[in-house]
């Protein structure tokens, strides 16, 4: 996968992404109406954090972040959750686009070599593709919850 095609899906994905969110609007973003009782503006939240640890991995080329990744999956999602609740949508929104363009920005900084090469990023195991680890914590993630939020919602 080189930088080029990577950038290239993220972005393709993410305008599929803002579509779908603006299907569902801004006045039914905060109903619990999806698995666990989680609202569209808590996937937004969710998805916003991954992609956070995601630029994180790659500014400091490192697989590092938050101390949630050593939890099991379900216990993370369930801290990311309640670490935003009572959050105004607008901030959560805002925070979203914001994550977004640090990703973004992360990419541009590294170079096709980086993204297929797991020893140019300390404690990543050497199987891993970092390019993979991007992908799986944005557009990957974004079609995930796409299809819950289609199936509830739309």
């Amino acid at each position: 996968m080189t930088k080029e095609s990577l950038l290239q899906t993220l972005q393709a994905e993410r305008v599929a992404w803002d579509r779908l969110l603006t299907e569902v609007g801004e006045a039914r973003m905060g109903l619990p109406v999806l698995a666990d009782g989680w609202s569209v503006a808590d996937v937004i939240a969710h998805v916003s954090w991954y992609e956070r640890e995601a630029t994180g991995i790659l500014r400091e080329r490192a697989l590092r972040g938050s101390p949630w990744w050593a939890l099991p999956h379900a216990q993370r999602n369930a801290h990311i959750h309640a670490q935003n609740q009572g959050r105004a949508l607008a901030e959560i929104l805002m925070e979203a686009e914001v994550a977004y363009a640090a990703l973004l920005a992360a990419l541009e900084a590294v170079t096709d070599d980086d993204l297929m090469d797991a020893t140019r990023f300390a404690e990543m195991p050497a199987s891993w593709q970092p390019w993979q680890v991007v992908a799986e914590n944005s557009y990957e993630h974004y079609r995930q919850h796409a299809q819950e939020i289609r199936a509830h919602l739309l």
